[in-house]
């Protein structure tokens, strides 16, 4: 058996930079209860920062592979230096059903349709009816807005991000270019604020966090592994590498086998979409994107 992990993960290295498999699941992916439930860390906290940008056209990505960044697992990081203008949360529907929530492609397909210099997998979704579970605004369209309070990143059409838990009242008060929610608070105020208790703070799996600096720079890391052979990150082993990254506000996207980064076409982490070593894109309702 050990022979038999060793020669799969084996292959799926190999198979790093080529191209995925195209394999669906047929089982939902963590789900926010397993994940430890929605964590707000301080309930009364929102940041606002204003979000970088520059006279030079395009986002200014700087993209980074961090290799062994967290329990040996290979980090991927994406620095927007100039996302106002170029940070979208985009999801399947406006492809797939002509404009409904739902429905699901790989996150390099997103990446191809939306013209996405990068692209990783967005926020949580419901396998069987492949729609949102959670808040998701997409030029300013509310695809999902739910009757909670949840820990989100959005920006406004100010050009300020927003990060922490929001209501839908609040979130339908200021008028959200894009917003998308996730099961956590991961850093606030560039302070580690994983859950230190539960399910979610022994919980390993891959993982993709979205965030913003202190300057307002846009920040994107997956961290590569493998859910059912418990390879990966726990989330205070996450928000501490966000911390050093110089994170000062980060959410908890969706993970496990949805992780995935494509940068400029390829998709350069390792996507386990059955949480086996096994290398494959799993299809994803929403996706984080900074459009070229």
């Amino acid at each position: 058996m050990l022979c038999k992990v060793a020669f799969l993960v084996a292959a799926t290295l190999a198979l790093i930079d080529g191209a995925p498999i195209a394999v669906q699941p047929d089982f939902q992916p963590l789900s926010l209860e397993e994940a430890g439930g929605v964590h707000l860390g301080d309930s009364n906290y929102i940041d606002i920062t204003p979000a970088a940008h520059s006279d030079v056209p395009g986002p200014g990505v700087k993209y980074s592979k961090l290799k062994h960044l967290i329990n040996h697992n290979n980090g991927f990081l994406a620095n927007v230096t100039s996302p106002r203008d170029y940070f979208k949360i985009v999801y399947a529907g406006q492809v797939k059903s002509g404009g409904g929530p739902c429905g699901a492609l790989k996150t390099s397909e997103f990446a191809k349709d939306f013209d996405c210099e990068v692209a990783t997998n967005g926020g949580f979704f419901n396998m069987q009816t492949l729609c949102p579970v959670q808040n998701v605004i997409s030029d300013s369209k509310a695809v999902s807005i739910f009757n909670n309070t949840e820990p989100c990143i959005g920006i406004t059409p100010d050009g300020n991000f927003q990060a922490g838990p929001m209501s839908p009242e609040y979130i339908k008060s200021q008028g959200f270019t894009q917003l998308l929610a996730g099961s956590t608070m991961l850093v606030v105020n560039g302070t580690n604020v994983a859950p230190a208790v539960g399910p979610s703070k022994k919980a390993i799996a891959p993982r993709t966090a979205l965030g913003y600096d202190r300057d307002g720079n846009l920040l994107i890391l997956e961290v590569d592994g493998i859910e059912h052979l418990k390879i990966g990150p726990t989330l205070p082993e996450l928000a501490d590498a966000l911390v050093s990254l110089g994170f000062y506000q980060a959410i908890n996207a969706d993970g496990g086998g949805s992780s995935t980064f494509v940068y400029e076409g390829r998709v350069r982490d390792i996507p386990t979409c059955l949480d086996v070593p096994w290398f494959c894109q799993r299809h994803v309702v929403t996706a984080i994107c900074i459009v070229k």
